[in-house]
């Protein structure tokens, strides 16, 4: 063979190709026509520019060094053989385009993250943790309670009103069990709100023209915040003040907020006749796994009452007790009073209750 390089190859390339190849490097300028059987070994020292027109078959073997810059355009297949280890490096961002098949063999985390989420899931697991944690939080979820009621007299099948978990959204927190919706009141006129009778606060369901009829207590009462509102009280629910206000919630409950402490300076109006079967609810739960601590706020300790009312009536006739708390505790149901509910403290199994005075 010739052992100077031609500056320009031959523009007719002989059918039969040398037995010995040269030794010296290739021509300057790449081939026209390149080879039809691509390389059965990959170059050791790959192009720096990607191919404008990259093969439409993949290689047999992978390249040992990966580009640095990624595919403009990634393939829309999966590999067929996936590594079966994780990356040393992760990519920084997340995709924008993720998988819609999620891996058959996912990597499985032998540690929990280092820096957990500092926002809630929205949406969290169907199921519960196959392997939870073996230490107890140190700050755990305390439940409060607050009446709900059906939207209108004889409207729920005649179900009393009842003390409902805040955090539910149905009765009974079951998938089964009746809708919690939204009527909100106002002592003063408000857009779209309307005054059932005299002795009525006006009320409205559609909120800004959106019915909500399944929410937890919390974003009903900052639901009814939001147009200036707030949520009815029990016996308003039950006067139907709020009854027939759009929604069609007069056969969903509605929850409820405390009666006010303070009573009105100016009597109403126009008084009912006839006098009410019985008075407001007495004491209703506020929290739930919280009792009364030890020290300068508990009042007393009684360690066996027959039910909860006679926890009550300890409480009713002692000075200063507003909440009270009551509990299994040792083959017994514990009473214990106090004089201040945001001092409760948790204990598992006692349910704290607030006096209605």
């Amino acid at each position: 063979p010739t052992r100077g390089v031609s500056g320009l190859p031959t523009r007719t390339p002989s059918l039969v190709p040398t037995l010995a190849p040269t030794n010296v490097p290739t021509t300057a300028l790449p081939s026209v026509n390149p080879s039809f059987p691509p390389s059965e070994e990959p170059s050791d020292s790959p192009s720096t520019p990607p191919s404008e027109t990259p093969s439409g078959i993949p290689s047999l073997r992978p390249s040992n060094a990966p580009t640095a810059t990624p595919s403009l355009k990634p393939s829309t297949l999966p590999t067929s053989t996936p590594t079966s280890a994780a990356s040393m490096r992760p990519t920084v961002l997340p995709s924008r385009s993720p998988t819609n098949v999620p891996s058959v063999s996912p990597t499985i985390s032998t540690a929990p993250s280092m820096g957990p989420t500092s926002m809630p899931s929205s949406t969290p697991s169907a199921n519960p943790s196959r392997t939870p944690s073996n230490v107890p939080s140190s700050h755990p979820t305390i439940t409060t309670f607050h009446w709900a009621a059906c939207g209108s007299t004889g409207g729920c099948s005649n179900e009393p009103a009842s003390a409902e978990n805040s955090n539910h959204n149905r009765v009974g927190g079951s998938p089964s069990g009746r809708e919690i919706a939204v009527r909100c009141c106002s002592d003063t006129l408000l857009p779209g709100f309307e005054q059932k009778d005299v002795s009525c606060p006006y009320g409205d369901s559609r909120l800004d023209g959106v019915c909500y009829d399944s929410v937890a207590f919390d974003e009903a009462e900052t639901l009814c915040a939001s147009v200036g509102a707030r949520l009815c009280t029990l016996v308003e629910v039950e006067n139907n003040c709020v009854k027939s206000t759009s929604c069609g919630h007069n056969a969903r409950f509605t929850w409820t907020s405390p009666p006010s402490k303070t009573p009105t300076t100016v009597p109403c109006a126009s008084p009912s006749i006839v006098p009410s079967a019985g008075p407001t609810g007495v004491y209703w739960p506020i929290a739930t796994n919280t009792k009364c601590p030890i020290g300068p706020d508990r009042l007393f300790k009684i360690i066996s009452v027959a039910d909860v009312d006679e926890c009550y009536n300890a409480c009713l006739a002692t000075v200063d007790c507003v909440v009270f708390s009551v509990g299994e505790y040792g083959g017994y149901l514990m009473c214990l009073g106090c004089k201040n509910p945001a001092t409760m403290t948790y204990h598992f199994g006692f349910t704290t209750y607030e006096l209605n005075s």
